[in-house]
């Protein structure tokens, strides 16, 4: 599939059919591929990896070489998710781009990656990825600013029962006063 990448996104496009779907189908043929695989690999074994664009617009975590460092302001969604990952046993990296990825392979040792992107850019991601079971969750508005993602598929897709996932999650990724009531209930 990956080696027809190009001529599909092309010959979709050619058809006037959206590109994104050939990106869509590559994610969720690749999720449902690891899938069985991936439920079998401990959360320490797992990476987690959040897009920056999660972020709230006022966001203050420093960029570092390993990504953001979230400072858990508890305004956007990405503290959420990083607290109970971490929790869990998940290391958590928010990263701005590929080439972070990169540098989180060469220098982390895991079996296992959930990735949080848009879907090109997770279809993208998780052919670099290959040799690993991955899982990844698309957002679901992308553009590289103010995204939003299905915060309660993250946290299923992470382990955590459906009940529990409904109490974590914010009303809205950027909303300040539901994170905050929320990450009280962990």
């Amino acid at each position: 599939m990956d080696v027809f990448y190009g001529l599909f996104k092309k010959f979709s496009e050619s058809m006037g059919v959206d590109g994104k779907i050939v990106d869509h189908i590559g994610v969720e043929v690749r999720n449902k591929v690891h899938e069985k695989d991936f439920k079998k690999i401990e959360p320490k074994d797992t990476i987690l990896v959040l897009p920056h664009c999660l972020r709230h617009l006022e966001c203050e975590a420093k960029l570092e070489t390993s990504g953001l460092v979230c400072q858990n302001c508890k305004r956007c969604v990405i503290g959420v998710l990083k607290e109970k990952g971490e929790e869990m046993g998940y290391t958590v990296f928010i990263i701005p781009g590929s080439t972070f990825l990169k540098k989180i392979v060469e220098q982390n040792k895991f079996k296992a990656v959930i990735g949080v992107a848009c879907f090109q850019d997770l279809n993208l991601g998780m052919m670099k990825l290959s040799k690993f079971s991955c899982q990844g969750v698309p957002l679901l508005r992308d553009g590289c600013v103010n995204t939003k993602v299905d915060s309660r598929a993250v946290l299923e897709t992470m382990g955590v029962k459906l009940k529990e996932a409904k109490k974590l999650v914010p009303k809205s990724s950027c909303s300040q006063d539901s994170v905050k009531g929320n990450i009280s209930k962990l």
